[in-house]
């Protein structure tokens, strides 16, 4: 059988083997920091012990999820909101409510790695609300702390149980270079669960329904696609540097190549290269013969695209082209989750909870109504204002050390 025979992904197989598995499993890390904004709606659900039927209340968060950073941003009631940030080395909490006195109330404590409290005391620093919102998209800096000791989690309907020695855990996470949880098994003193966080639908942000065309914050990194088209290194680098104007030519042609790109000429490769992508296609066997390339973009070119889709199969093939320059949209990020408690049966018999029977509940199903790329999270300066002016009797603020 000849390579010709092939389509374009078995033909790239016969040559490459298992290169493009090994490149997408071992992918590149981020070159510069990346986010991605998420809407989730929450149900949240209480269970009295005088009845079989549950309670529920539900809230919607707004996250801004980033591998070592993060916002949420939490509606309480009607007029009350509830907007955390952890920047890396500390948490930011302000809450905003009409009904207490100068509107705010704000606190600020270290965090190494985005903790939501303090494991070894009894104040929990996130609204429930907040912190199951945490647990799924912002506890990969926690997850990635092997010292790290779980805060208990004090809800209507949920106190895990007493631990001396700590929670012990069971972590699952997605291998990609987000690494959100999967599924998160807490257990206490006894080989039984106590509390299980478990994704049950999840979805590849570059499957999400994004447009072909570049963002400016779509393009992380000008300087590895600037590089490559000034020293024309590959027949990649020669298609692409012949389609870009005159103009970004002689700017490339002045470039020394060892500093970053102004920002003009990055304004312009932006340009050309949203020209290139709806134009036609850059797909050629010889260009891309050594660049591993995605599954999903096989698969257009498997499809043998129509016009609509081939802005989306160029698009695919410059990020598989240039992974470090452009926004990781690998990432998967989950669509629906649980939070489920296990405790102890009550015994009418022996009139007391035993041991010898578990119960489960749902305490939580949250389902993602939106995803967008999102912009590092930072906090307001009307805020920043406020935590550093904490001893003026006009800041009307409570802080919280």
């Amino acid at each position: 059988m000849k390579s010709a025979d092939l389509s374009p992904r078995r033909r790239r197989a016969f040559s490459h083997g298992i290169v493009g598995v090994v490149a997408l499993i071992s992918a590149s890390p981020l070159a510069v920091a990346q986010f991605v904004e998420v809407t989730a709606e929450i149900e949240g659900f209480h269970w009295p012990a005088s009845s079989a039927a549950s309670l529920s209340t539900s809230w919607t968060v707004r996250c801004v999820v980033g591998s070592g950073s993060w916002r949420m941003d939490t509606a309480v009631g009607s007029s009350s909101t509830n907007s955390v940030w952890f920047l890396g080395d500390h948490v930011i909490q302000v809450s905003q409510d009409p009904g207490i006195p100068g509107g705010f109330v704000a606190r600020r404590w270290n965090s190494a790695d985005g903790s939501p409290g303090r494991p070894q005391g009894p104040c929990y620093r996130l609204s429930p609300q907040t912190h199951i919102a945490w647990l799924a998209f912002g506890s990969v800096p926690f997850l990635n702390n092997p010292d790290r000791a779980w805060s208990p989690l004090e809800s209507s309907g949920l106190m895990m149980a007493y631990a001396p020695s700590g929670f012990r855990d069971r972590i699952e996470v997605f291998e990609d270079a987000l690494g959100l949880p999967k599924a998160v098994t807490l257990y206490a003193d006894s080989p039984q669960p106590i509390l299980q966080y478990r994704v049950t639908r999840s979805t590849r942000f570059s499957a999400w329904d994004l447009p072909p065309r570049l963002a400016p914050r779509d393009f992380q990194d000008a300087f590895p696609v600037a590089r490559s088209l000034k020293s024309d290194s590959d027949p990649l680098a020669v298609h692409l540097r012949d389609r870009v104007t005159g103009t970004t030519r002689a700017m490339l042609h002045h470039w020394d190549a060892t500093t970053a790109p102004s920002g003009e000429l990055r304004s312009c490769l932006l340009t050309d290269l949203n020209g290139i992508i709806e134009g036609p296609s850059i797909w050629d066997d010889l260009r891309f013969s050594d660049i591993p390339l995605r599954d999903e973009t096989l698969e257009l070119l498997d499809a043998d695209p129509i016009p609509a889709s081939r802005a989306r199969l160029n698009r695919l093939l410059l990020e598989d082209a240039y992974p470090e320059a452009f926004f990781d949209r690998r990432w998967v990020i989950p669509l629906e989750f649980q939070l489920v408690q296990y405790r102890p049966a009550w015994s009418p018999a022996q009139g007391r909870y035993t041991a010898d029977a578990w119960e489960v509940e749902i305490v939580a199903k949250g389902r993602v109504t939106s995803i967008a790329r999102g912009t590092e999270p930072t906090v307001p300066e009307e805020y920043r204002h406020l935590l550093e002016n904490t001893l003026s009797a006009r800041a009307n603020i409570r802080v919280t050390p």
